[in-house]
């Protein structure tokens, strides 16, 4: 799984379809609130698009065919360009512009030739660059218009081929590389303006090939690579002006080669990958006049930031208006977003964001552990309302509560809950209870998260004989207001940092009941079916994390489930004084899929995680013990669950004493 974040807004989890075996990002819109790449889906690559307001969707194969990819986004992310494999020909592919409206629109070919793929598009998504075969078969760089088609760029002095890579913001300038005709054909970084044909960039000196890979914003500013031969050795990244020709870049300390990928919009910053020797791997590097190339580690370490070890960067393309963010990749594979005083409030550091992703699903979800503090008091210390029936102006009070074991929440941890209840017979066949308590857990996750809660819960219960049957009917309410205390860990450039949240939480639940009481019945024996559907609600208020260089702000969260449980309780006398007791049941939860949750990394990107996944049948296992002891009666039950998300085993006790 891949997760895409990039600079100005956009933090999105990729994972394939189908049984696809991977994802992957390629392209960010300049404001961040739109992702697009490309994911397996079956089998098939298939385009994506997230945006921050609508979160992921599959756009399909362009053409029907077995291969998409998406190579270019405008300003705002309306319109998508890429490449598709045509249903027809698996050797036919086609650029394609795609929109809401539209759909994917073939951008055809230039006369008479072959295969095309789109490489950028201009701000307002009106023109398209990109390479396609002549009639000769030969790569040309193309330019497209709705006015006027695909048109051919040109070839330079005589050069069979070229490719438009990049463009500026308002298409009038565009960059890529052609072959020279005057170089022997080697490849020259070119720059194409005002509708004239290619205009050579040089190479750096001893060099034979260059390529220009990015552009600045108002075509100024060039940045690529200068190649001595074929292959990468010694090649270097270059930026260039026209007022100061192609400037070497060189390499990070003891590096072979560099590569220049990303510009500033304003042109002063350039990132790309080099080797660096000292570091024993390759590392993401940014450049500006006044630092020269620096490996990204170092840059932050420059500015305050400490680094420790970890996974390092491998390749930066991108970089925001002023160079303050840099995204890229790492040598583990995982994307990385790094920035200096523009991270949350004005921190610094950097991040591995799938883990930083593990992070916030860690603490996300809080609404499903609610639900499950709910569901241990619902059935749990309550989850036997024909443990004693009360005639006309009989009563009972007690004292009791549950502690286990939660897992899955995310996390795993302990939970419990105390009460003190009482009980009243308005009729031979009509009862009365009502209990007040306190609910708490401590949940422990990946990374150094923790999440611990606590909350004041009131539950009436009426319970029912219906006529002169066997059965009793219940209904039961509850009600939960609390606080979470939520300290959300994750690694800022390898050093563990903390963030915290205290949002107010609060959870309903409404039981019916139907028993059939001693369905069974022996000297010792007493068995008694039921049947139970629960509805579960709750609700996480919206809040802002403090602390840490990364903090979040999470929108509200809230969960909705409902569960059916077929069981029996058992009863056996071992003597007039001890019972013991048991109960089996399956349960089944309506939902599979639960409430996702989403947010912004403050002054970064915002997201959307997927919600928990359920087991959505399990089976409940219940032994214990009813005792008397002095006046009233101790209960006692261990319960475990088989395969729940939620609280796996539990004990519950009460001690019980009638008035």
């Amino acid at each position: 799984m891949n997760v895409a974040l990039a600079a100005g807004g956009g933090l999105a989890e990729y994972a394939p379809f189908n049984g696809g075996t991977y994802a992957n990002f390629q392209v960010i819109s300049p404001d961040g609130r739109t992702v697009a790449g490309y994911a397996r889906d079956g089998s098939r690559t298939v385009a994506v698009r997230w945006t921050s307001a609508g979160g992921m969707e599959n756009l399909g194969s362009m053409f029907g065919g077995s291969a998409t990819s998406v190579t270019g986004l405008s300003a705002d992310g309306s319109v998508l360009v890429g490449t598709g494999q045509l249903a027809q020909n698996a050797l036919s592919y086609r650029a394609y512009r795609w929109t809401r409206a539209t759909g994917p629109q073939d951008l055809g070919t230039l006369p008479m030739g072959g295969n095309s793929h789109a490489a950028a598009v201009s701000a307002d998504g009106s023109m398209v660059v990109g390479v396609a075969y002549n009639a000769a078969t030969y790569q040309r760089g193309f330019l497209w218009t709705s006015a006027q088609g695909m048109q051919d760029l040109g070839e330079l002095n005589g050069g069979h081929s070229s490719a438009a890579l990049a463009l500026s913001a308002d298409g009038s300038v565009i960059v890529g590389r052609a072959a020279d005709g005057h170089a022997g054909g080697n490849d020259r970084a070119v720059r194409w303006s005002n509708g004239s044909g290619p205009v050579s960039l040089g190479v750096l000196s001893g060099h034979q090939n260059s390529v220009a890979n990015a552009i600045s914003a108002d075509g100024q500013v060039i940045t690529g690579t200068s190649y001595p031969g074929p292959g990468i050795t010694d090649a270097r990244a270059f930026r260039w002006t026209a007022t100061d020709g192609m400037q070497n870049l060189g390499t990070l300390p003891g590096g072979a080669y560099s590569l220049g990928l990303g510009i500033s919009a304003g042109g002063s910053t350039i990132v790309g990958r080099s080797e660096a020797i000292n570091l024993g791997a390759l590392r993401a590097f940014r450049w500006t006049q006044a630092t020269g190339m620096q490996s990204v580690e170092q840059w932050l370490a420059d500015n305050g930031v400490v680094v420790n070890s970890f996974q390092g960067t491998q390749e930066a393309h991108a970089t925001n208006q002023d160079g303050s963010i840099v995204v890229g990749s790492m040598n583990n594979g995982n994307a990385f977003i790094a920035c200096v005083r523009s991270c949350g409030n004005g921190g610094s550091g950097l991040i591995d964001v799938q883990q930083f992703n593990g992070s916030l699903y860690s603490v996300a979800h809080q609404q499903n552990r609610s639900l499950g503090e709910s569901d241990l008091v619902m059935n749990g210390l309550h989850s036997r309302p024909t443990a004693f029936t009360l005639k006309t102006g009989q009563g009972t009070m007690w004292v009791g509560g549950d502690l286990g074991r939660a897992e899955r929440v995310p996390g795993k941890g302990t939970v419990g809950n105390g009460e003190l209840g009482v009980a009243y017979g308005l009729t031979d066949t009509l009862m009365l209870r009502a209990a007040v308590g306190r609910t708490g857990s401590d949940i422990d996750s990946d990374g150094g998260s923790n999440v611990e809660t606590s909350g004041t819960f009131v539950l009436p219960e009426l319970v029912a004989q219906l006529g002169d049957s066997p059965f009793l009917l219940s209904a039961s309410a509850y009600y939960n207001s609390g606080k979470a205390r939520i300290r959300r860990g994750y690694l800022n450039a390898g050093t563990p940092e903390h963030a915290d949240g205290t949002p107010d939480v609060s959870s309903k639940a409404l039981r019916l009941r139907l028993d059939w009481m001693d369905a069974y019945k022996s000297e010792r024996l007493s068995l008694t079916p039921y049947a139970s559907m629960s509805w579960y609600r709750s609700h996480v208020d919206g809040y802002t994390e403090k602390g840490g260089n990364f903090p979040v702000s999470w929108e509200a969260q809230q969960e909705r489930q409902s569960i059916l449980r077929l069981g029996t309780d058992l009863r056996y006398a071992l003597s007039d004084n001890v019972t013991l007791t048991g109960l089996l049941e399956l349960a089944h939860r309506s939902r599979q899929n639960g409430e996702g949750a989403q947010g912004r990394i403050i002054g970064l990107s915002s997201f959307k995680l997927e919600g928990m996944a359920y087991p959505r049948s399990w089976v409940r296992l219940g032994v214990g013990l009813d005792a008397k002891v002095g006046p009233g009666i101790l209960a006692v039950m261990l319960n475990a669950n088989s395969r729940n998300s939620g609280n796996r085993w539990w004990l519950n006790a009460s001690y019980r004493i009638p008035f």
